[in-house]
């Protein structure tokens, strides 16, 4: 044995995957106002803080010609009021950005672009979690 994989159960190469880990690098960008960049060299998990009111706007950077680059963003809300969020080049799933939590609560999203941030997709995954 292994390790990875009991030699009497391995059904192929795809067996030795199947039990290994996997971890993305955490991207902490702190205490957030305006525009911001996502550096997808330094990581695809970003988190952030946004306080009050507050109008933001993502950049995706350093992403790769002719490969695909992605990203989730955990944002973390603290107190109440109106909030937005926008992608530069953005595309939201459904033709626009939903509408944010007014509470101090954690909204996530991901995106991906295919043609280095020419055109970013972005979907929202979860708002008003608490």
């Amino acid at each position: 044995q292994d390790g990875i994989r009991d030699a009497q159960e391995s059904r192929g190469l795809g067996d030795v995957y199947k039990r290994q880990g996997y971890t993305e690098s955490v991207t902490a960008l702190g205490t957030i106002t305006g525009s911001n960049n996502l550096d997808v060299s330094a990581g695809s998990v970003f988190t952030c803080t946004i306080a009050g009111t507050n109008a933001i706007t993502f950049t995706v950077t350093n992403s790769v010609a002719s490969r695909m680059c992605s990203g989730i963003v955990i944002v973390t809300w603290t107190g109440t009021g109106t909030r937005s969020i926008t992608m530069t080049n953005g595309k939201w799933q459904g033709g626009s950005p939903p509408t944010w939590s007014a509470t101090a609560t954690t909204d996530i999203f991901s995106f991906f672009t295919p043609d280095n941030g020419t055109n970013v997709y972005v979907s929202t995954l979860g708002v008003g979690y608490a």
